[in-house]
């Protein structure tokens, strides 16, 4: 990544700075925290596959997506897995 050789020729000019905070800056780029996962709707994971909401449902009760609740109606799916899901299809 070009950002990444920008900080790191600036660490490396930087003569204030002390290896201790060198090493910690170098750690934190190479161990990026990850990006919040994007969560869908059933009415978009519906879209999505186009199915209906009910069939949405129904893999779930079959254990085909997981579900997130975070009350009763309101349920989530991450977009990651109904992605992956699209790529290898439903097997019955």
């Amino acid at each position: 990544m070009q950002s990444e050789a920008i900080i790191k020729a600036a660490i490396d000019s930087d003569q204030s700075m002390t290896s201790e905070q060198r090493e910690r800056i170098l750690a934190a780029l190479e161990d990026p925290k990850p990006a919040t996962e994007k969560m869908l709707t059933r009415k978009q994971v519906a879209a999505l596959l186009g199915v209906h909401v009910e069939t949405v449902k129904r893999y779930t009760r079959n254990k085909l997506l997981h579900a997130v609740k975070f009350t009763a109606r309101a349920v989530r799916y991450s977009e990651a897995e109904v992605l992956n899901f699209m790529r290898k299809g439903v097997t019955v």
